[in-house]
């Protein structure tokens, strides 16, 4: 799902939801590609999850997300990048 708030002041909350246990990584990317955070990297439980990702050190500006779950089943894996705005 989208985050929320978009666009955001300091803090926003990104919410996905998992059909099963898989490792899961959030990365963060400024508008030229370059990585500016990694917000998750470890083996989440199925269900919804909600993560915080506050950008105090980070300038305004569009910033991409991506999120990875590799089911440790080894069935499929999933890929998304959305968008977001950060506002001073």
């Amino acid at each position: 799902m989208q985050n929320y708030p978009n666009p955001f002041n300091i803090s926003t909350k990104l919410y996905y939801t998992l059909p099963k246990e898989c490792m899961v990584t959030i990365s963060i990317f400024n508008i030229l590609g370059e990585r500016v955070a990694d917000i998750v990297n470890n083996i989440r439980e199925s269900g919804r999850q909600i993560k915080t990702w506050n950008a105090v050190n980070i300038s305004s500006g569009v910033y991409l997300y991506r999120l990875n779950a590799d089911p440790v089943d080894g069935s499929g894996k999933f890929s998304k990048v959305m968008k977001m705005v950060f506002l001073k």
